[in-house]
């Protein structure tokens, strides 16, 4: 299968959410589709028909070149047909400011021709420098096409931003990089700074895999309960306890568990705590164990290793931690006042923009930067045609044990006029680069509360693995309110992939609830 390029992500989410108003000054190629009394005409702009004023007759199913002139006297555009560019790939240079086209201002200039996006002077003079300070012409043109279709503010800081969401390289690996970073270079009077971001990257890993080190220990206080463990193994667990400056816990009743035909009380994870005598949350827990097993020695690593190979590990992702984590709600939880919990637990945006405003190495500035910007890329991919109507797209990091890898998601979503999601109706498309079953796309439509799932991978044996869950997806489904109607599986061939880019084109109306 063919990877999905987060640039045709970003191509058809902008070009079925465009905010395109022609303004004073633009010029654009477009398409006369009907001609109305009164110098009126129907014009094709951007896909999109729109009527305008003209000013000069033409002929109807011709291309023009139009600029854009001030119009006091009337509500619709008043256009201007350029003189010698009738069917031309690229207007005058002159109307756009420009002596000469180079290569690099041809290629733009054809894009935003082809798809029928308006440009100025200023943003032809902007572009010019923009694609000449990036190694990527094609990325650098996508950011400023995604910039014109959205309206955004043609800033340095916006095409950046733009340009590194397109990043190849996954966001995991750059997070991992710049903890590396961080971690071989401390520098004097910015160790809060720095402190600050390593938090947050430790804090985004432990909603990735939420309570590992807490499964850890409950693993081991219900191997040291069995009465069936030897002493030898009893032996290894009050060491490693000790090592780790806890007690072993006592015994609870609230639930229970049955090991080997002996019924076992499981402590919930409060509980835990509480016998362990850490009196923080399960969130800060892990962060704390965290810190704890990494002081045990290689000798004491080699016997949890042995006396935890029995655990039944699942790699879990928490979507909603992950968007705060990552800083995607910064902006909304600073308007909602919620400065005192970011100043106590920064997101990682939060935290590189501190850490930006610090005098720091180069190697360390341009990594903090290239993830900044592409975090703020993301924020701007978010559109809406309307206060109802939503597109999100995000892309974030995942990983389970060894294994890493970025996960993208696309939610076209529906909002009541109170702001919240219609939980009934949604169209969700992930892609994911997995371990085993390498690239995998799922599709999940939902309609009145009724999920369907088309799931597109190459490897032939994914059917096989759908059945032991199938149920299991069902009862948890039900839980929530959901029914599930089918899981289809199929393979990438011509009509999958014809499937993957319309689903990507489409607008639905839609949402659903997150802790699913």
């Amino acid at each position: 299968m063919k990877a999905l390029s987060i640039e045709t992500i970003m191509t058809n989410l902008t070009r079925f959410n465009s905010k395109i108003e022609l303004k004073p000054g633009q010029i654009f190629s477009g398409k006369v589709l009907a001609l109305y009394p009164n110098d009126m005409a129907k014009i094709q702009l951007a896909g999109k028909n729109m009527t305008a004023q003209l000013m000069t007759g033409l002929s109807l199913g011709e291309k023009y070149w139009f600029q854009v002139k001030p119009n006091s006297s009337g509500s619709v555009p008043l256009l201007q047909v350029i003189e010698g560019a009738k069917g031309t790939q690229t207007p005058p240079p002159q109307s756009i400011g420009i002596r000469k086209l180079n290569p690099q201002l041809r290629l733009l200039v054809e894009a935003l021709s082809r798809e029928q996006l308006p440009m100025t002077k200023e943003t032809i003079g902007k572009a010019e420098q923009w694609l000449a300070q990036v190694s990527s012409n094609e990325k650098g043109i996508q950011a400023i096409k995604t910039m014109v279709l959205k309206n955004l503010p043609q800033t340095d800081g916006v095409f950046k931003a733009l340009y590194h969401a397109q990043s190849s390289t996954p966001m995991s690996a750059e997070i991992d990089d710049l903890m590396q970073l961080l971690q071989q270079q401390r520098m004097s009077g910015n160790e809060k700074a720095i402190n600050n971001v390593t938090s947050a990257i430790q804090t985004l890993k432990t909603s990735i895999t939420p309570l590992t080190n807490l499964q850890t220990v409950k693993h081991l206080f219900m191997m040291y309960q069995q009465p069936d463990t030897s002493l030898a193994v009893k032996q290894q667990i009050q060491d490693l306890f000790q090592s780790l400056k806890l007690p072993l816990p006592t015994q609870h009743n609230d639930q229970q568990s049955t090991v080997k035909g002996t019924t076992l009380s499981l402590p919930t994870d409060e509980m835990l705590l509480q016998s362990l005598k850490l009196n923080m949350s399960p969130r800060n827990a892990e962060v704390y164990l965290r810190e704890q097993f990494s002081q045990l020695n290689q000798t004491q690593m080699s016997n949890l290793k042995q006396l935890t190979q029995t655990m039944d590990q699942k790699p879990q992702f928490s979507l909603i931690e992950m968007v705060k984590g990552l800083g995607l709600s910064l902006e909304k939880d600073l308007i909602s006042h919620q400065i005192g919990e970011l100043q106590r637990n920064p997101s990682l945006k939060s935290a590189l923009l501190e850490l930006l405003n610090q005098e720091l190495p180069s190697t360390i500035r341009d990594k903090a930067e290239s993830l900044m910007h592409r975090l703020t890329g993301q924020q701007l991919l978010h559109t809406s045609e309307n206060q109802s109507l939503m597109t999100l797209f995000y892309q974030m990091p995942i990983h389970f044990k060894e294994w890493k890898s970025d996960l993208m998601m696309r939610w076209d979503l529906k909002q009541n006029q109170s702001g919240e999601i219609d939980e009934d109706y949604s169209r969700i498309l992930f892609y994911l680069d997995l371990q085993h079953l390498n690239e995998t796309v799922i599709d999940m439509n939902v309609q009145n509360r009724v999920i369907s799932l088309k799931i597109v991978n190459d490897q032939m044996h994914v059917n096989q693995l759908i059945p032991p869950f199938k149920e299991m997806l069902k009862e948890r489904l039900v839980e929530h309110g959901y029914t599930l109607s089918t899981i289809k599986v199929e393979q990438s061939v011509n009509e999958s992939k014809k499937h993957l880019n319309s689903t990507m084109m489409e607008a639905s109306i839609q949402g659903v609830d997150l802790s699913i």
